[in-house]
């Protein structure tokens, strides 16, 4: 059943409609180290997931919502910021990829995913634990941030591509949520606790905050964690949600960190009595 999610996903990146590929700016790498959805049965009465995301190098990159060929999100990173200000991307660098839920043998039993980042200079480590809710259109992430030696402050930046284009996104920031839209298809960004600062902007502008809110085009949301002291660790849920509004998008990702991760993650492996991978 893996395989086939595997051979589905990557089949539907590849094939997106010409002319969206043709409009739209580049995507993410596309040697993908992971896809995932969420199992849940069809027919009456049953709720399910329409949301499939891909992993590649240290990165969730493109994220699918309503059909597998739409890509919503172009990819999300999880950047940091040194004491000094340099800005640490390890979203290119090789992650390693292991299952959050594996057999005695360590088979995979479900396509729920560990991804871990490491800073060459020892400065941080990132952990990502990534997977989607079975009962809502929404993908789960769990960022772990490990401070070496010095502080570091993380970021999220988040790339918006609405139906699968970069053209006309509209955005807007919040210290509670980052959203996006375009013809009638909404995502929003929440998090268990209200960012630190957040931004919407051009995506052409340089990779930091800034002062404005809202932007429309090819955009880019970002939002700032608090610092973590050196040698500690911070711990953060998100929900990314969809819907077809920004109050359906925003009560959909909420609803997912409400539950939060414990009862999302055993729906989506099908621990004890819920049907799941």
């Amino acid at each position: 059943m893996l395989k086939k999610l595997a051979l589905i996903a990557a089949t539907a990146l590849t094939l997106s409609p010409p002319a969206a590929a043709a409009q739209s700016a580049a995507w993410s790498y596309a040697g993908k180290t992971g896809v995932g959805a969420a199992y849940a049965p069809y027919g009456p009465g049953h709720d399910r997931s329409s949301v499939w995301f891909s992993i590649a190098k240290g990165q969730l990159t493109e994220v699918m919502y309503g059909d597998i060929h739409q890509a919503q999100i172009q990819g999300l990173r999880v950047l940091l910021r040194a004491a000094d200000g340099e800005l640490i991307d390890l979203s290119g660098q090789d992650g390693v990829v292991s299952y959050l839920d594996v057999d005695a043998k360590g088979r995979p039993l479900a396509p729920a995913y560990r991804l871990v980042t490491q800073d060459p200079a020892g400065r941080a480590v990132i952990e990502q634990r990534i997977f989607t809710d079975p009962e809502r259109n929404s993908l789960f992430l769990r960022v772990i941030v490990h401070a070496g030696a010095k502080a570091v402050t993380p970021l999220v930046a988040l790339d918006p591509r609405i139906g699968s284009t970069a053209l006309d996104n509209q955005a807007e920031a919040s210290r509670r949520l980052l959203r996006a839209h375009r013809d009638g298809t909404y995502l929003t960004l929440a998090a268990g606790r209200a960012f630190a600062a957040a931004s919407a902007d051009l995506a052409a502008a340089a990779l930091k905050l800034t002062p404005s809110t809202k932007a429309r085009g090819e955009v880019r949301l970002m939002a700032e964690l608090p610092k973590v002291a050196a040698g500690g660790v911070l711990v953060r849920d998100f929900a990314l949600g969809f819907g077809d509004s920004a109050e359906a998008s925003a009560k959909t990702a909420r609803a997912s960190l409400r539950d939060g991760y414990g009862l999302t993650l055993a729906r989506f492996e099908g621990r004890g009595n819920y049907v799941g991978w």
